[in-house]
């Protein structure tokens, strides 16, 4: 295996007549990797390459976890739509979390991730959601048209603060499970560089922001007049 970007899993073999051999799996085929009888990722495959030189042939296994299953996945919400003939309930890509029209009550963050999951597993996708970490505050109205179950999971996490979405193998529920994380519960990692064959490391002020602007407004009140 060598370094991947998060959720993706990348396996490299040599095989002999990589170029003409078979595929090994269908695009979009379910595996799990296991290790001492457990599951450590559950991906499908998204791309399978063959590569070759003047001295070998070789051929590339990606697999990608549940979120790739909810980048492509449109969110769809159920509103009502008024004709001549009645109101009737239609599926549409505009969608607002974190606010109920009817009642007027604001929702919490962990509430709306859990819609949003809710609706991706109503599809056939496997995934449950781990809020317990969270800060599960009240949001502001969170509004999308056309957006993906991820983008939209995204636009949430935005009012967790410093706190992310991570994928991991759950044995309770044999389902990939959206943990939510802060920074200082994901723990430090400390890897030996003489256990590294390279190393590539390079600071990144451009990632620290200069200052924090919170910019609000306030609404005006009329005193009341007591008699």
């Amino acid at each position: 295996r060598e370094p991947a970007p998060v959720g993706v899993f990348e396996l490299f073999a040599d095989t002999a007549a990589a170029l003409d051999a078979d595929e090994l799996y269908a695009w979009e085929t379910q595996l799990n990797l296991v290790r001492d009888g457990i599951v450590h990722y559950q991906g499908r495959v998204a791309v399978t390459p063959s590569v070759a030189d003047g001295s070998a042939e070789s051929r590339s296994i990606t697999l990608r976890d549940v979120w790739w299953d909810l980048e492509r996945t449109l969110y769809l919400q159920a509103w009502t739509s008024q004709s001549a003939t009645g109101q009737t309930s239609v599926q549409t890509g505009r969608a607002l979390l974190g606010y109920d029209p009817g009642t007027r009550a604001r929702s919490t963050t962990t509430a709306a991730l859990q819609t949003v999951l809710d609706y991706a597993v109503s599809l056939g996708i496997t995934v449950t959601l781990d809020a317990t970490r969270l800060a599960g505050g009240l949001m502001p109205p969170v509004r999308a048209h056309n957006a993906t179950c991820a983008d939209i999971l995204r636009q949430i996490m935005h009012w967790e603060g410093d706190a992310v979405l991570v994928t991991q193998w759950d044995e309770s529920t044999g389902a990939p499970t959206l943990r939510g994380l802060t920074r200082d519960q994901g723990g430090a990692v400390t890897i030996a560089a003489t256990a590294c064959q390279s190393l590539d490391i390079a600071a990144r002020p451009d990632l620290v922001p200069d200052s924090v602007h919170v910019i609000y407004e306030t609404a005006a009140r009329t005193p009341e007049i007591v008699d």
